[in-house]
């Protein structure tokens, strides 16, 4: 009875789906999301996906540096959101892009001097450790201290236009392995 009491209101129809989807996207990078947003994006992954990389093409670069911690400047909305919709992508895709880096853009990074006892916490060198070189991550964030550190806008720029490239040659429909991406996995 209540099975079709729900489908007499519209509950569980598409529209309740679309207004789930919705609700989800909207919350990444904002303190009300939670990873079970995630989970409602991968179980409408093929309409989630374009959507995440039209809103991710709309926002503009995070300022290159550390974010967060005791050095870089604070968390922002723009921030957040930004790394919440990457990770979306890689969790929906089981697949990361990165960009390329020129030896001037990278030495033009700003450089954090760690003082004498803090250990060390986010350089730059962490936007392309074990990668190949002249490439470089969008973001490198360690979970234990909250920071982040952002490529130069050159690279984030690229990084955005492969991923739209990717999306459109992605097979949203194939079963992702057990072992992806996952939404507790937070670097960057």
């Amino acid at each position: 009875m209540f099975a079709i009491t729900a489908l007499a209101f519209g509950l569980g129809g598409p529209t309740n789906a679309t207004a789930q989807l919705s609700s989800a996207l909207a919350r990444l990078g904002t303190t009300s999301y939670t990873f079970k947003d995630y989970e409602v994006l991968d179980r409408q992954r093929c309409d989630a996906l374009p959507l995440i990389v039209r809103e991710l093409l709309r926002l503009p670069a995070v300022q290159p540096g550390k974010v967060g911690g005791n050095q870089g400047r604070p968390d922002s909305w723009l921030s957040n959101r930004t790394s919440d919709l990457l990770r979306a992508l890689r969790i929906l895709t089981n697949h990361d892009v990165y960009g390329p880096i020129s030896r001037k853009a990278y030495a033009a990074l700003p450089r954090y001097p760690e003082p004498p006892g803090v250990g060390y916490v986010m350089q730059r060198v962490d936007l392309i450790r074990d990668l190949e070189r002249g490439t470089s991550r969008y973001y490198a964030y360690r979970l234990s201290h909250g920071v982040s550190f952002y490529a130069p806008v050159a690279t984030q720029r690229a990084i955005k236009a492969k991923w739209k490239t990717y999306i459109r040659t992605f097979d949203c429909r194939k079963k992702l392995p057990e072992g992806r991406w996952d939404a507790t996995f937070f670097n960057g």
